[in-house]
């Protein structure tokens, strides 16, 4: 099961701002303090100053870029963002869609990096991105042509294809991604299917798969014997069929154009589309080798480091050492209804073998999806689950898979979410909360997991999370009020009289009661909210008769 972050995307925007310190706030300090302040600024008594040299910070920013790039090998993790656009068309009267589309966008967390210290990590992406964008813009286009040639009276013309992306793996040797689609062209039924991306990250080069095998007719073989374990053999073509054809030689046709690998941390997954081997009815058929069964069936090296993390894949088998030895887990989940309490819910399924050893239903929030990822540490196993449901909440429990009874606790106080960029590194992650603190928006902040499994705040991560929002228009201030400037990490410079009609943008937030502002003129102020229920007041006065755009979702 695939998802969407809806309350990044649809409530907020989609893409990545990042609140840091600007020149500006240097030349706001330096000299005069007074020298950037706009007209609708007043300065109080008492302002401390603070020296910084711009020249200074933009040297070690540089040697901070050049400590990355020495760390980006072929061990490392690069996590990787997943967004979405849309491409729509609706019919005027019916407010129905004729044409509708959602696609992928996917780049580094770190674009910096990516773009400097790992360049042919940067190139693949945005040639991901260049080929997702050209496959809707070919469907609209067929589109376009069907409605331009259909006749008056013909039925009623809907495309849609919606896809949904997820990183398989990204490190300092392989970047693998993998497309679920589905589409309708009004036809007797619709079409569903996977599309995989397979680069170099140390040369940028897209695999193919003569460039990761050695022998594809060792491999049909191979893929004929696993597809057998996988699959009753009365779906398949050569089963029924009278051409005297083996199953082998179905898989070997396929391999220029009806099938899709992905290369993970320790398998490479193949997909066989629909028609290909099986009828339609029999769905997409799977298979995966691992790369310690027949390594001699692979060109290039594809170990990859031992501590990671990968969104699950429902029905695919884990090695986790337990405190009851070795154990084989795989996970399903689907969506139930409770009907006793008239809900939805989340249900995951965790199986030891094919026996199932945990249920788990996830309904405090009238769930509508939940997306879980196993993390490989040292000594153990953890697997995450994320819960979204009403009003774009979302909650993520963990459970220890090495622990002889598993069970499921709340991350934090059960407000930070996985978000955009799953935690492919274990060591240093992004999480994200929806805030309502002036307005609603989501925060991000950096994570990791210690040695017992225990997700902790990164060491480097300040009191404040960045927003990860950009408003149409920034608070604009209703009356004179005096608020705190603070310096770039939140300590206490000076109070300061604003003026009604002063403008200021949400660059940071506690996710709690406080709030960083940056006004026009690059100043950051500290506003304090007296209570985290409604309604918000600041100093006593309502919230609404200090700041005007105010935005706060249902």
């Amino acid at each position: 099961m695939m998802k969407k972050q809806l309350f990044t995307e649809i409530i907020l925007s989609a893409f990545i701002i990042t609140a840091c310190g600007t020149a500006r706030q240097d030349a706001l300090y330096m000299g005069n303090p007074t020298e950037a302040v706009s007209d609708n600024v007043s300065e109080a008594d008492g302002a401390e100053v603070v020296s910084g040299s711009v020249a200074d910070k933009t040297e070690e920013k540089e040697d901070q870029a050049e400590v990355k790039a020495e760390e980006i090998s072929k061990d490392s993790i690069i996590p990787v963002n997943v967004s979405y656009d849309w491409d729509d068309e609706w019919d005027e009267e019916t407010y129905e869609y004729l044409f509708n589309s959602s696609y992928p966008k996917y780049e580094a967390e770190d674009t910096e990096t990516a773009g400097e210290a790992a360049p042919a990590l940067f190139e693949a992406l945005e040639s991901v991105n260049t080929k997702e964008k050209e496959w809707v813009q070919d469907f609209k286009s067929e589109y376009e042509a069907v409605k331009e040639n259909a006749e008056a009276d013909a039925p009623d013309l809907r495309y849609e294809l919606d896809i949904n992306g997820s990183i398989v793996r990204c490190d300092g040797r392989v970047l693998s991604i993998r497309d679920d689609w589905t589409c309708n062209t009004g036809g007797a039924h619709g079409d569903f299917g996977i599309r995989a991306y397979n680069y170099d990250t140390q040369t940028g080069k897209e695999l193919k798969l003569d460039d990761v095998f050695t022998d594809r007719d060792k491999l049909s073989l191979i893929l004929e014997e696993k597809l057998l374990e996988n699959y009753d053999k009365e779906i398949f073509f050569y089963y029924t069929g009278a051409e005297g054809r083996a199953l082998c030689d179905y898989v070997a046709d396929a391999f220029d154009g009806d099938m899709e690998f992905n290369l993970s941390y320790d398998r490479v997954t193949f997909c066989f589309a629909t028609y290909s081997l099986a009828p339609y009815a029999s769905g997409l058929q799977m298979a995966d080798i691992r790369y310690d069964e027949y390594p001699e069936l692979f060109k290039m090296d594809l170990s990859s480091p031992a501590e990671h993390g990968e969104l699950v894949r429902y029905g695919q088998f884990y090695d986790v050492n337990t405190e009851n030895g070795l154990k084989q887990y795989s996970f399903d989940g689907y969506q139930d209804t409770d009907e006793e309490n008239y809900v939805e819910c989340y249900e995951l399924t965790v199986y030891d073998g094919k026996e199932p050893v945990l249920v788990k239903r996830f309904d405090e929030y009238n769930s509508y999806s939940g997306t879980p990822y196993i993390v490989f540490l040292k000594d153990r196993v953890m697997l995450l689950v994320e819960v979204s449901g009403d009003n774009d909440s979302s909650t993520t429990y963990a459970a220890d898979l090495s622990k002889k009874d598993i069970s499921f606790e709340l991350v934090g106080d059960g407000g930070f979410t996985i978000g955009s960029a799953q935690p492919s590194d274990p060591g240093h992650f992004s999480m994200w909360k929806r805030c309502d603190v002036l307005s609603t928006y989501s925060v991000k902040g950096y994570f990791y997991f210690d040695e017992e499994g225990n997700i902790l705040p990164s060491k480097e991560q300040e009191e404040y999370y960045d927003v990860n929002a950009e408003f149409p228009e920034p608070l604009k201030l209703l009356k004179d009020t005096a608020f705190d400037v603070v310096d770039e990490n939140g300590e206490f410079v000076r109070e300061r009289l604003f003026k009604a009609g002063a403008e200021f943008k949400i660059i940071k937030s506690d996710a709690k009661r406080k709030v960083l502002l940056k006004t026009e003129d690059g100043m950051i102020v500290r506003v304090v909210i007296d209570n985290e229920e409604w309604p918000l007041t600041i100093n006593g006065e309502d919230a609404f008769e200090i700041f005007d755009n105010m935005f706060f979702a249902g």
